[in-house]
C-alpha cells in the first residue's frame, strides 16, 4: 500500500500536453520539507542533524509525473538537468523493503515516488541485466537493470503522449528513496554506451520537432512550475532571453552538461549592488536542478557567510546555519549573477529569502541557546563546493533556478536565460522550431521590483 506521502505526490495526474503541436508541457511541483511528520522526526535517537537536513534537501525537490508500462504505472520522479538518465525504483529495491533503510527516510515513509512491478506490464523488456549503476554529487546512487519501457505523460499510452521502448534504469538498489528523470546531454548517460535517452526520443517518435525545453520554477513559496518540451512560455520571463553558449568539457570536447560562464556576483539593493569577486572571475557554473542547493568556490561562499553573520557547520553537521529572520529584516536584499564580461552580458538577479530554508527536523529549542539572538535557526543554500565534492564543480541548484527563466537548447548547445516572472498565471507558449536557434523572444515587461518584493537582509551588506 502506498504511503501517505506517495499518494500525495501521485494526486496531480493529469499531465496535459500542450495544445501546440511539437510542445509538451508538464507541470512540475515541489514536495515541501514540511511533509514530513512533525511527530516523527526524532523517532530514532540515531538520527542526526545532518540526516535531518538531507532529508530536508531531498524535500525541497522538484517533481514530475510520468507512467511507466502497459496498463500504465504511475510514479512520480525528481526532475533533474544535471543527469541524463531516467530510472524508477523496482518494487522489490532494497530502499522501499528494507526497515532499516526506510528508518534513515524522511519521516520513515518509504519510497515516496511509487515504484513498478514489471510482471504488470506487458511492455517490459530487459535489455542489460545489472548495466545500470549511477552516482549522484551528494555520493546518493542507484543502481540495478536497464529495461524498455513505454513512459507516457499524463496517463495514457497514447501517441501523442507516450514514448515506446525507452530504455531506462530499474532499481533494485539505491539510497534514494524515489527515482530520477534525467534530461541532460545523452553523452552523459551511465551506460558504458551512449543510448537514445528520453529527450532524444521525444523527437526520434514525434512527440516534440527539436531536442530543447524550457524550465521555470517559480518562487520559494510556490508549489507548482512547469517545463515544457519543445516550447518556450513568454508569460514567464522578464525582458528578453538572453543567449548563453553551453561550455564544452574540460577536454576541450562537445559539451556534456548544460555548464555556462560565470563571470561575476554582486550584492545589495536595486541601484547599489557591489561586487564581490574580482574583475577577472571567471567560472563554469552547471544549471543544475536536480541540486537544491548552489555550489560555489569558497573565495565566494566565505564572504557571504561572514556578512550574514551566519555559521560555518559544515565540518560538524553538513550545514551553514542562518538567521532565519534576516529573511523579512531587510525585503529588497539581493545577489546578482552576472552571465558574461561585456557591459551588456546578463545579470539574474536572486533575493536573499531564496537562499534562506526551513530546517524541518531540527529541534530549535534544543540548539536556540547557541544562536540567542537568532529569531530562529535556518540553514543557507549556498555551500563551498570543495566540502561537498573531491573535484571543483560548480552548481546552479534550484535555490538560483527558481529566480530566472532557462531554457535548455541541446541542438544548438545553448541556453537561453532571463529573469523569472514570479506566480505568473497566464500561458504564452511559443513552439522552439526545429533547425532554428533560439532568438530573443520578448518576455514580460522589466520588473525587477518583483525580484524584491518578498524576502529580506542582515542589517549590513555583505
Amino acid at each position: 500500500m502506498p504511503s501517505s506521502a506517495a499518494a500525495n505526490l501521485l494526486l496531480p495526474l493529469l499531465l496535459a500536453s500542450s495544445s501546440l503541436a511539437g510542445v509538451v508541457t508538464i507541470p512540475i511541483w515541489k514536495e515541501p520539507a514540511s511533509a514530513i511528520d512533525p511527530t516523527r522526526r526524532n523517532v530514532h535517537s540515531r538520527a542526526t542533524v545532518l540526516e535531518q537536513l538531507d532529508n530536508s534537501r531531498q524535500r525541497g525537490s522538484y517533481y514530475a509525473n510520468i507512467t511507466v508500462g502497459t496498463p500504465p504505472q504511475p510514479i512520480s520522479v525528481i526532475l533533474d538537468t544535471g543527469s541524463s538518465d531516467l530510472w524508477i525504483l523496482a518494487k522489490t529495491a532494497d530502499v522501499c523493503l528494507n526497515p532499516n533503510l526506510i528508518k534513515q527516510l524522511p519521516g520513515d515513509v518509504g519510497c515516496i515516488g511509487g515504484t513498478y512491478d514489471q510482471l504488470k506490464s506487458s511492455t517490459y523488456d530487459k535489455l542489460i541485466s545489472n548495466g545500470f549503476q549511477i552516482q549522484y554529487v551528494d555520493k546518493t546512487e542507484s543502481s540495478g537493470d536497464y529495461i524498455s519501457e513505454t513512459v507516457s505523460f499524463n496517463g495514457q499510452n497514447k501517441s501523442n503522449n507516450a514514448i515506446k521502448e525507452l530504455q531506462i534504469g530499474l532499481a533494485s538498489t539505491s539510497t534514494l528513496p524515489v527515482g530520477v528523470m534525467g534530461i541532460g546531454y545523452n553523452s552523459s548517460v551511465a551506460a558504458a554506451t551512449v543510448y537514445p535517452n528520453i529527450i532524444d526520443q521525444m523527437v526520434y517518435q514525434g512527440l516534440i520537432n527539436t531536442r530543447a525545453y524550457s524550465l521555470w520554477l517559480d518562487d520559494l513559496s510556490a508549489a507548482t512550475g512547469q517545463i515544457l518540451f519543445g516550447g518556450i512560455d513568454t508569460a514567464k520571463y522578464d525582458g528578453s532571453l538572453s543567449i548563453l553558449p553551453v561550455l564544452g568539457d574540460d577536454k576541450g570536447g562537445k559539451p556534456t552538461s548544460f555548464a555556462v560562464g560565470l563571470y561575476g556576483m554582486s550584492v545589495g539593493h536595486k541601484g547599489a549592488m557591489s561586487s564581490i569577486t574580482s574583475s577577472t572571475f571567471a567560472i563554469p557554473v552547471i544549471l543544475d536542478s536536480g541540486t537544491t542547493h548552489t555550489l560555489l568556490p569558497a573565495a565566494v561562499v566565505n564572504p557571504i557567510i561572514r556578512g550574514l553573520g551566519a555559521g560555518d557547520f559544515t565540518s560538524q553537521i553538513g550545514a551553514i546555519l542562518v538567521d532565519c529572520g534576516l529573511r523579512t529584516a531587510n525585503p529588497d536584499f539581493i545577489f546578482g549573477y552576472k552571465f558574461g564580461n561585456s557591459t551588456t552580458a546578463p545579470t539574474i538577479y536572486v533575493n536573499l529569502s531564496e537562499l534562506i530554508l526551513d530546517f524541518p527536523g531540527l529541534d530549535q529549542a534544543q540548539i536556540k541557546d547557541s544562536f540567542k539572538e537568532w529569531d530562529s535557526v535556518c540553514y543557507l543554500a549556498i555551500a563551498d563546493s570543495s566540502t561537498v565534492t573531491d573535484h571543483p564543480i560548480y552548481l546552479l541548484g534550484d535555490t538560483f533556478l527558481r529566480s530566472a527563466y532557462v531554457v535548455y537548447d541541446i541542438d544548438n548547445d545553448e541556453i537561453g536565460i532571463a529573469q523569472s516572472n514570479f506566480n505568473s498565471a497566464t500561458n504564452k507558449i511559443v513552439e522552439i522550431v526545429a533547425g532554428e536557434k533560439i532568438t530573443s523572444i520578448k518576455g514580460q515587461p522589466d520588473n525587477l521590483a518583483k525580484v524584491v518584493a518578498t524576502g529580506g537582509e542582515p542589517g549590513g551588506g555583505v
